[in-house]
């Protein structure tokens, strides 16, 4: 309701008795006392710019990806065998095929690790494989680009791969021709994570071995590795400085007092070893002795060293108990 017909407006603004007589302060609006209500159409009101009682609204639109994308697929595990898992369901529904078992073959395995190395380069190399294919491509490269040193082919399947001069050599092609996987990507922490703990959680290099024996070239390799070595909780867990230096204990009176050679010593037995005698083959055993001062090592055969020790009440065992 407008101004000019709203009563109580007179009241908050101020009138004089005469005004609120003339007003409609006591009879009300006139549409009121009419028998059907009117229908006004309200003016469209003008907005100014920078009014301070307008507030500003927003509205986001958020497409949505129609395609499928592996490479997003995969950025959701933290697994490669788990990621290489799945890929290969989706390409038996793709492919329609209805395998015997459930158990994955060999061959699809393959075919999904392979299916997403080529969707991951065509992301990141995406201009280094339109000249590569293009006859004569590698003198087309960049020469400060990443893969010029490595001259690099698409193999069969359209997979970049390290070239090199060990086409003629006898191990498996793999090897020879390892596939170029870039430094910073999810697909290469996840197969960095899976030959780490392939490795028993070693260092880098074992796991750099483990990397380029199974066939992959990664960019940067040492400094990923050691990324992702550094970010692995087992490791930082065993690997770790304690809290507090410990402080050890005091050395044994044996080890500082002046003494002869072997006053006190240490011994433990080794072996065995087959020697021969005559004809015949014979297992023995060595036997070591320390010197607790001088760490002066003597060894001697441990059969010939029970027979003397008889004589000094010790109550050794004999080889055959080894067993």
């Amino acid at each position: 309701m407008d101004t000019k017909n709203n009563p109580a407006d007179h009241a908050s603004r101020g009138r004089t008795a005469e005004e609120l007589v003339k007003s409609n302060w006591f009879s009300g609006p006139r549409f009121l006392w009419e028998k059907e209500i009117p229908y006004n159409k309200e003016e469209s009101l003008v907005l100014q710019i920078g009014d301070p009682e307008v507030k500003a609204t927003i509205f986001t639109t958020v497409k949505k990806q129609d395609e499928f994308s592996m490479v997003n697929c995969i950025s959701k595990f933290f697994d490669w065998q788990k990621a290489v898992a799945v890929v290969t369901y989706l390409r038996r529904l793709i492919q329609r095929n209805k395998p015997t078992s459930i158990h994955r073959t060999l061959t699809e395995i393959q075919e999904a690790e392979f299916a997403i190395f080529k969707a991951m380069q065509r992301c990141t190399f995406k201009e280094e494989i339109i000249i590569l294919s293009a006859k004569g491509g590698n003198h087309k490269l960049a020469k400060n680009g990443p893969l010029i040193r490595l001259d690099p082919f698409l193999d069969e399947y359209g997979i970049l791969r390290v070239g090199g001069r060990l086409q003629q050599a006898s191990f498996p092609f793999e090897q020879r021709h390892p596939v170029i996987l870039p430094k910073a990507h999810h697909v290469t922490a996840l197969i960095i994570d899976r030959y780490h703990k392939k490795a028993k959680h070693q260092g880098n290099g074992l796991t750099m071995n483990e990397i380029h024996s199974n066939g992959i070239w990664v960019l940067s390799l040492s400094s990923a590795v050691s990324s992702r070595i550094h970010k692995c909780v087992n490791c930082r867990r065993q690997r770790r400085r304690p809290l507090e230096d410990q402080k050890m204990a005091n050395l044994p009176l044996d080890r500082i007092e002046p003494s002869p050679p072997f006053t006190y010593f240490g011994m433990d037995c080794f072996g065995p070893f087959m020697i021969k005698e005559g004809r015949r083959e014979m297992k023995k055993y060595a036997v070591t002795f320390t010197c607790m001062n001088s760490h002066v090592v003597h060894i001697d055969i441990y059969e010939q060293y029970r027979r003397w020790s008889y004589f000094l009440n010790l109550n050794l065992p004999k080889e055959s108990e080894f067993n």
